[in-house]
């Protein structure tokens, strides 16, 4: 038994020293919205955008790859057939599926399902991530889908993965039902090929329309907790 007396010692000095990051590193994955999205992921082969994955269940209206609906359902935003188009998927309270929604964008090599937040009065936002390159940066692509998953009005940001091409780190429903991004960007191919990226924010309208957008005059990491708490919505 002797073999197991470093592993011991060694879990002993994580929980004593750092009960927090051992025992609550990941708190959404105990959650059943988690668990029923990684399996229905893994089961139907798609990809979910991690990124957003710890704001499952649409916590304080921030988009989420996977959202609890009002009915009990559940909203599903994910990857398929090799990064080719994004879907969505609708579930009931019983986790059967009401309807499944495929997204390509013309002229696009690639595309990725990332996120989406359920409206006061139904219908959806939904954020997906087109590719000009599949080397390159995603563009921003918006869609405000009604209860059936029809389109309702579209928003693609401009950009062609590279310089001046805006990324979206967190998307946020307001009060008002507009959209708030949080990202970042890099002005010019100098920025781009240093590596030297500003924070970008942007409002859009409940309408689709883009209300403004603003650049950072330094980098802002809007996916980071911690920055995040400090740029309040």
């Amino acid at each position: 038994m002797n073999y197991l007396r470093p592993t011991i010692i060694l879990v002993f000095f994580l929980l004593f020293f750092f009960p927090g990051h051992v025992r609550a590193e990941f708190p959404y994955e105990k959650q059943p919205l988690y668990q029923f999205a990684r399996e229905y992921a893994e089961a139907n082969a798609l990809g979910l955008y991690s990124s957003y994955l710890r704001y499952i269940g649409n916590k304080e209206g921030i988009f989420a790859p996977i959202i609890a609906t009002h009915d009990g359902g559940a909203l599903l935003v994910a990857t398929a057939n090799g990064d080719q188009e994004a879907v969505v998927i609708r579930f009931d309270a019983s986790r059967k599926v009401l309807w499944k929604k495929s997204f390509r964008k013309a002229g696009k090599r690639a595309i990725e399902g990332h996120a989406a937040v359920m409206l006061p009065g139904g219908g959806f936002y939904v954020d997906l991530g087109p590719f000009a390159h599949p080397a390159t940066a995603n563009q921003i692509w918006l869609l405000k889908l009604d209860d059936q998953g029809s389109v309702v009005w579209e928003l693609l940001f401009r950009g062609s993965g590279n310089e001046n091409n805006p990324a979206a780190d967190r998307l946020h429903l307001s009060k008002n039902q507009t959209i708030l991004i949080y990202g970042h960007i890099y002005p010019t191919r100098a920025d781009l090929r240093a590596e030297r990226s500003f924070g970008w924010t942007a409002t859009v309208g409940a309408n689709g329309k883009l209300i403004e957008e603003a650049t950072a005059k330094q980098d802002v990491n809007y996916s980071n907790d911690e920055t995040a708490e400090r740029y309040p919505w």
